[in-house]
């Protein structure tokens, strides 16, 4: 028995000990403890960058030195010179890398794939955006019929040569004759607002300039714009500049004429920092302006578009009436409707009388969902309400009466997401496109004409290698 516990032992020994030779099944190296690599890290030539001693803030009687805070102009020669210096070092590194090619191949190829967004019905035209494989930016095609032949309406790839111009937002006129549409370049803010005849494919001569988010509304005669703008920066306007903006204010401008010559309508000279947005209600009596300082709240106000109409746009600024401007939850219009959190976490849809606005007189549409998160609602065919819900981190898309808010059908969309969504009141017809990680995306079109009879239709399928 002795013998066979001093077996044992030697064993448990002798496996230790062979286990301290191996690492993962290969022989262990043995080292010295005061090995030290023979090979020297390569070296670089860093550019040097000017340390500045007489910059000093301070705060709260702490002086902070600011060595470089000369690096915070991006218009001067001097930091022009340190971003290319660092551009030579770094650069021809990237270049040599193992596998770059190999990487950069593979993504080309996961991303050459013709790719559609829903289309906008305004008149009898229909636009929408097409990108070919490895196109920079999308091009804008116009349809006669949704069932139309594509023709191309405008190609932002051609006024770049790096194809860095790029279309920020687009807002055709309701009778599909004028195609409104917003250019930024090099990924910049700012951006100019151009206007395309649709029959002829000529550009208007007038260029709106100062503008970050125009948010463009056409009103109901389609003879011009409101839009949101920045007073004219006293320096740069491409995006590089370190300072913000403030003031932002509406305007109108009617086709054909000169930047100059808009009229302003509307702007809060107490609160330099709001955003400020306007839209027309769906009967065409109200503008509705929204302003806010940040995105959890938001602010209300309406007028009544006789009087700027009768004034034909050139008259003073309209006097607004508040709606809802408690600053106290979010508020999203759908005419005299209201997507809101106020009270509700996860949204409801509300109803605002303008004769009386107070919290007490608000009708509920929509109450909030037990779990489910209102993501959004528009109101279609007159008398339908669309909403699409997050539920369980798949969207839920529902049809339902705009009368008492009840459920029509809800359409099945299997499980995946509503990327993006195009309807209005006025119509009958609406698009909205799903993509899930099984497909890329289907664009799909229903119509509401033959009253609850509601029938998904695939409009186009997005390829790719993987489907």
């Amino acid at each position: 028995m002795e013998l066979m516990r001093v077996s044992l032992l030697l064993l448990l020994i002798l496996s230790i000990a062979i286990r301290f030779q191996y690492v993962n099944g290969i022989p262990r190296t043995k080292t010295k403890s005061n090995f030290r690599p023979t090979v020297k890290p390569p070296t670089y030539g860093y550019p040097n960058v000017r340390r500045d001693e007489s910059i000093v803030d301070n705060y709260f009687g702490v002086e902070i030195h600011d060595y470089y805070r000369w690096l915070e102009d991006p218009d001067s020669n001097e930091t022009a010179a340190f971003v290319r210096s660092q551009n030579h070092l770094t650069v021809p590194y990237l270049e040599k890398a193992n596998g770059r090619n190999v990487i950069k191949k593979r993504l080309e190829s996961n991303l050459d794939y013709t790719k559609y967004t829903v289309p906008v019905k305004r008149g009898n035209r229909y636009f929408s955006f097409l990108k070919t494989g490895l196109q920079n930016q999308a091009v804008v095609y116009v349809q006669n019929g949704v069932d139309g032949e594509r023709i191309e309406l405008l190609d932002p790839n051609i006024l770049a040569e790096d194809g860095t111009v790029a279309i920020t937002e687009v807002n055709p006129s309701d009778d599909g004759e004028i195609y409104a549409y917003a250019l930024s370049s090099k990924g910049s803010d700012w951006v100019t607002v151009h206007f395309k005849n649709v029959t002829s494919g000529e550009d208007f001569p007038e260029i709106l300039n100062y503008s970050k988010w125009p948010g463009i509304e056409w009103n109901k005669e389609n003879t011009g714009i409101f839009y949101s703008s920045y007073p004219k920066p006293n320096g740069t306007a491409d995006g590089s500049e370190t300072t913000s903006n403030e003031n932002m204010k509406i305007y109108f401008h009617r086709i054909g004429t000169k930047q100059e010559e808009d009229t302003l309508i509307v702007e809060f000279p107490n609160f330099p920092k709001r955003t400020i947005g306007c839209e027309i209600s769906k009967d065409g009596n109200y503008l509705i302006v929204e302003a806010s300082e940040g995105l959890l709240t938001n602010l209300v106000y309406y007028t009544e578009m006789k009087s700027i109409v009768e004034s034909e746009y050139r008259l003073q600024t309209p006097q607004l009436k508040p709606l809802l401007v408690n600053d106290d939850a979010k508020y999203d219009c759908e005419v005299l409707y209201f997507r809101t959190n106020n009270g509700t976490p996860i949204y409801r849809i509300i109803g605002v009388y303008l004769d009386n606005s107070n919290e007490r007189y608000w009708s509920t549409l929509l109450p909030e969902n037990s779990k489910d998160v209102l993501s959004w609602a528009a109101v279609i065919n007159t008398d339908k309400l669309i909403t699409c819900y997050i539920r369980d981190v798949k969207s839920i898309l529902e049809v339902r009466r705009l009368r008492d808010g009840s459920l029509v059908k809800e359409i099945d969309i299997g499980v995946g997401t509503v990327g993006s969504f195009a309807g209005r009141k006025q119509d009958s017809q609406f698009f909205y496109s799903v993509s899930s990680f099984l497909y890329p995306g289907k664009i799909f079109s229903v119509d509401l004409q033959n009253g609850n009879i509601i029938e998904p239709k695939i409009l186009c399928r997005i390829h790719s290698e993987r489907n």
